[in-house]
């Protein structure tokens, strides 16, 4: 599976963007950057590489991610990392 860089801004081919975050079971949580920093993560990629919402498989696979190149500089005091 591809890594994604820790606090890493990612695009999905729908264009919407994510802040990557390391879960502790070798998956990594997605925080949506719009409307403000949430608790809980809008989707994840689990350890085969796909990409999953409401704990269902999407169409999407961590390699059609794009970097953006930018870096979330905060991390938010109160996200928990599964």
């Amino acid at each position: 599976m591809r890594r994604l860089r820790e606090r890493g801004i990612y695009k999905t081919p729908d264009g919407r963007e994510f802040v990557a975050r390391a879960g502790i079971l070798g998956n990594y949580l997605l925080y949506s950057l719009r409307g403000g920093a949430s608790l809980f993560p809008a989707l994840a990629v689990d350890v085969t590489g796909r990409v999953v919402a409401a704990s269902q498989p999407t169409r999407w696979l961590a390699d059609e991610l794009v970097d953006t190149g930018r870096t979330l500089r905060e991390v938010f005091a109160t996200t928990p990392c599964y």
